[in-house]
């Protein structure tokens, strides 16, 4: 008899951080384990009995160093997140954040090799073809309605 595993399926969060017109993207290290190289927005995985606004603004302050506030709910999402191990599910929830400070301070931690503030004309660039399709129309929402 065959065995088939069922495939891992997480809680996780997105964290769509708005400055000027711009939104932060950061760009995962080529060693880690999950989307290599790949441009996200600061995102992480929901704690067991936490609450997911919770989780996005703890992931954005260890990703990236600075506190965020929840502006509002953006969307909930399954996506499926390719890794070096198994493919796995991830059920999203992303929300629409601003930093604490007037003038945030992007220190990254180990996960991530660089940063950019990226403009909605700029999510065009090639640089940005890792960012999943669905995340570039989020952000490009989010900068035509700012203000």
């Amino acid at each position: 008899m065959t065995s088939i595993s069922a495939p891992s399926f997480r809680l996780a969060v997105e964290s769509v951080i708005r400055y000027r017109g711009k939104v932060l993207l950061t760009k995962r290290a080529e060693g880690i384990d999950v989307a290599p190289g790949v441009w996200n927005v600061p995102a992480g995985k929901v704690k067991l009995l936490e609450i997911t606004a919770d989780a996005a603004k703890r992931e954005t302050l260890e990703e990236v160093g600075f506190a965020v506030n929840i502006v509002h709910f953006l969307e909930e999402r399954t996506a499926l997140i390719q890794s070096k191990g198994e493919p796995s599910y991830r059920n999203i929830f992303t929300y629409l954040t601003e930093a604490v400070e007037k003038e945030p301070k992007v220190v990254l931690n180990g996960e991530h090799s660089e940063y950019k503030w990226v403009s909605s004309e700029e999510l065009d660039n090639t640089e940005f073809n890792s960012l999943l399709p669905k995340l570039k129309e989020i952000i490009r929402c989010v900068l035509k309605n700012e203000g």
